[in-house]
Order: C-alpha cells, then sequence, then structure tokens
C-alpha cells in the first residue's frame, strides 16, 4: 500500500500543526533523510506549494543532489500570473512537468476563464498531467464532480471526517472519473492530542474517547487506526502525509505495512461528529 503515500511539504517550510512539540519546520538535512527514505521505499509523490515558505527550495536542493527525482503535485494561491510562478517552480525543482496542478482555492478553477485556460493550456503542453482543486467543504466537492477541467480532487478525510460525511461524494466522484487524494490524516495531530483539548475543540473529545475505545478492544494504536481507515478506502487513489521528521516517517511506513484489515474498521463509520464546523482546521 505504501505507493498511495504521498508526502505533504507543507512542514517542510512552516511551523504546522497542533502539538508544539513537533510543529516546527523540518531543516534541510531532516528533509533531505526524509526523502530518502521516502525513495527507497517506493514513495515517489510529493505535495507542496509556493505558500509553504521554503519547501519548494528544500525539495530543489535536494534535487540537485542527484538521483531519481520525485514528481511533484504544486497548489497556486492566487488567480494572478498563473504561469510564470508554475513554470519557474519547475525550473527551480528540475523537473520537465508536474503530476497535478491544484487550485488552492475552488473558486479560482470553477469559475475563472483565465485559469481554466491557463491550466488547460499547461495540460496541452506537457506541463502538468492533471488539474484539480483543494477543497474543504461538501458543496465544493459537488462543484468538483461536475466540473470539466477538475481531474484530481483533493480533501480532508479521517476518522472522524469519514464516510459518514463523505462517503456518497466519494462514489459519485469515482463514478465520474476523478482522482480522489485525502489529506488530514491526522487532523492535524489532533487524535494524538492530549486532553483535555482546547475549549472551542472540547466538543470532539467525545468522538475522540470513541476511537480510543476502539483501539484498546483492539489492541492497536491510533496512529494505525488512523493511516488503516484512509489507506483500506477503496475509493482513495493517493493519501498525503505530511512528516515531521525522518523517525515520523519510518514509523508511518511500518504501520502501513503492518495492517489488521480489522473489521474494526466498519465501527469508525458509525461515528458522525454533529459539531461538523469542528472537523476543518480553519475554524480553529
Amino acid at each position: 500500500m505504501l505507493e498511495k503515500m504521498i508526502i505533504g511539504t507543507v512542514q517542510f517550510g512552516l511551523d504546522y500543526g497542533v502539538n508544539s512539540s513537533t510543529a516546527k519546520k523540518v531543516t534541510q538535512e531532516e528533509c533531505n533523510e526524509i526523502l530518502d527514505i521516502a525513495r527507497a521505499n517506493g514513495i515517489r509523490l510529493l505535495d507542496t506549494a509556493e505558500a509553504y515558505g521554503d519547501a519548494i527550495q528544500k525539495i530543489a536542493n535536494y534535487h540537485r543532489e542527484g538521483g531519481p527525482k520525485f514528481e511533484i503535485i504544486s497548489k497556486f494561491l492566487t488567480p494572478e500570473n498563473i504561469l510564470k510562478p508554475l513554470v519557474d517552480s519547475l525550473n527551480r525543482l528540475g523537473v520537465d512537468s508536474y503530476h497535478t496542478i491544484l487550485a488552492h482555492k475552488s473558486q479560482d478553477l470553477f469559475t475563472d476563464v483565465r485559469v481554466q485556460k491557463d491550466l488547460s493550456e499547461m495540460k496541452q503542453a506537457g506541463l502538468t498531467r492533471f488539474i484539480g482543486v483543494s477543497i474543504y467543504t461538501n458543496e465544493e466537492f459537488e462543484r468538483s464532480i461536475e466540473s470539466k477541467y477538475v481531474d484530481v480532487i483533493q480533501f480532508p478525510f479521517n476518522l472522524l471526517d469519514n464516510s459518514i460525511q463523505r462517503g456518497e461524494l466519494m462514489k459519485r466522484a469515482k463514478d465520474a472519473g476523478k482522482i480522489l487524494h485525502v489529506r488530514s490524516v491526522y487532523l492535524q495531530g489532533m487524535f494524538l492530542k492530549q486532553f483535555p483539548l482546547p475549549v472551542k475543540l472540547k466538543p470532539l473529545e467525545i468522538y475522540i474517547q470513541r476511537l480510543r475505545d476502539i483501539c484498546t478492544q483492539n489492541n492497536i494504536s491510533m496512529a494505525s487506526l488512523a493511516l488503516e481507515y484512509v489507506f483500506a478506502n477503496e475509493l482513495i487513489d493517493n493519501v498525503i502525509i505530511g512528516q515531521h521528521n525522518p523517525l515520523q516517517l519510518k514509523g508511518n511506513i511500518d504501520l502501513v505495512r503492518d495492517f489488521k484489515n480489522g473489521a474494526y474498521l466498519k465501527e469508525v463509520d458509525k461515528i458522525r461528529v454533529v459539531e461538523s464546523e469542528l472537523l476543518s482546521p480553519r475554524n480553529w
């Protein structure tokens, strides 16, 4: 299943996550080690963006050292002059084309004719294989399914933002021929955070406790449950996992190789978070 893993690189360039001990961005040395481990284990895709601080520069530095290069998924943040920054990044990264270009704000691709034209021309010129959107809401998901410009839909999916929240849309998307990439597998580390949670997020504790009970009853870790839940879903093409350090990546690889294929995964789908707005870190 490791071929489904995409290395998320926001941590390469920004302090990111809810756990202060692991939220610091990685050094170039740590980045190089993470990418060495990924490459040695058959992981070939990186998810990055110009908005991720110096993440692209760290990847470019790694590529300059030689050896097989990674395939790149990148995002653009605003519709102004999107071509030049995207092409400049290709040159910096030392690769001929992107695997996928995603609109960080879905409306840019849904409604901006100029963006649609520019990205379509890049695709026709062989500068990217796929075009897509990074989304947050089910309303955006609906529009992504309907859009002829969208090949790839990247969206949050995890133990709480689960099949009850998004399952039907995922089925419709696959029927429409879309490629599905999921992120926020650990809900920015929320599943691994100790109680009590911050006051605003306290309503999530009851749901996380149910997940902890599933783990206890089946003698598995929360990290293993979180990964297996998304990797086992056959509708999902790829899973983006951010890595704060090389040891974390090694641990994630070990967990993926040791899935138990348990019936406990069905228990996760019985959990419906009523306060669904809390599943989006944008609302924290």
